[in-house]
């Protein structure tokens, strides 16, 4: 990155770029800091974009070759071509014959070191590995992401943030600017805020996957404890969390039944009104012998795992996948 940004100040440019890595949003950050300071976006002309099966080599080659139009340079992005995960001695070609006037991004989601294309803009041109940086790193980012909307947060807080979150950098973006939301005008972001914003997450996860459950829809389903788990969030407590839900369903079914008020079933089952009248309104999705043999489910998949015959993030699958099947 520093490369690029000397790049950028000096206005000199390589002739071949490639950004990569398991950091997606360090990727993109960098593909949008270099590829404007090269080339407009909006010069139709002198910029071309392709992207995967569309980056045919002939077509790349004929605008590679073409002069700028009225500017210095010209601009070819490409992005996920998978030219560095296949023999691509056409493309390779291109790249040796490479006008001074041209410059070339590509942007890859996986590349092979051993690609002859790879070794080639790894001598002629300028890698740049976009890695998950580490918690000292993102504390630092974190910070100043923060800084940036007038709020402030202690160290500590922020490591307990990062162990309750994957170390995602678009995710934590998200995470940091709903905090920054949520405490509205005040400035200093606390654990409690934290706990708040996580556990609201949290719970609307397992209403969605409940929800997954009941249209059958186990790809979505899954794909939720899927992102529970990203979340750092241990596979008993989500088991916890659907029985919980799968209980107050059951309640607030029984309570509707009853002809009680919103208020009433919020007062019941510790919800605020609005949260009770959406269980309710899930519970209907069910039948109450449907809900009571789910619990059962939920009680000896608990008792499975305590009792080291399952392992707990299996047992909790097997659960969602049995609750989903058609």
């Amino acid at each position: 990155m520093k490369h690029i940004k000397e790049n950028i100040k000096n206005e000199t440019f390589d002739s071949i770029y490639l950004i990569y890595g398991d950091e997606h949003y360090l990727v993109q950050q960098t593909k949008q800091l270099l590829c404007p300071a090269i080339v407009d976006p909006d010069d139709s002309i002198n910029f071309s974009r392709f992207e995967g099966r569309q980056a045919d080599v002939p077509s790349i080659a004929s605008i590679a070759e073409t002069m700028p139009f009225f500017q210095d340079r010209r601009l070819i992005l490409l992005e996920d071509t998978g030219f560095l995960k296949k023999a691509a001695e056409d493309y390779l070609e291109v790249l040796k014959k490479l006008p001074d006037t041209t410059v070339i991004v590509m942007v890859e989601q996986e590349v092979d070191k051993r690609n002859k294309v790879y070794k080639y803009i790894k001598d002629h041109g300028y890698i740049c590995e976009c890695t998950a940086p580490d918690e000292k790193q993102l504390i630092t980012w974190c910070a100043g992401l923060l800084s940036r909307r007038g709020k402030k947060i202690r160290q500590n807080d922020l490591s307990y943030l990062l162990s309750l979150t994957s170390s995602d950098m678009n995710q934590l973006k998200n995470e940091i600017s709903k905090l920054a939301d949520y405490v509205g005008d005040r400035e200093v972001i606390d654990r409690k805020d934290i706990d708040e914003i996580i556990t609201v997450e949290i719970t609307n996860h397992i209403f969605e996957m409940i929800s997954a459950m009941a249209s059958k829809n186990q790809k979505k389903a899954m794909a939720l404890y899927d992102q529970l788990l990203a979340l750092k969030e241990p596979p008993m407590r989500i088991l916890f969390l659907i029985a919980r839900q799968f209980q107050l369903m059951a309640q607030m079914k029984d309570m509707k039944e009853l002809r009680k008020s919103s208020k009433e079933m919020g007062s019941a089952g510790g919800l605020s009104p609005y949260i009770a009248e959406k269980y309710a309104k899930q519970a209907e999705r069910f039948s109450k012998k449907q809900l009571l043999a789910n619990l059962e489910e939920c009680a000896l998949a608990e008792e499975m795992v305590k009792t080291g015959q399952w392992i707990d993030r299996v047992s909790v699958e097997l659960l969602i996948i049995k609750f989903s099947s058609k």
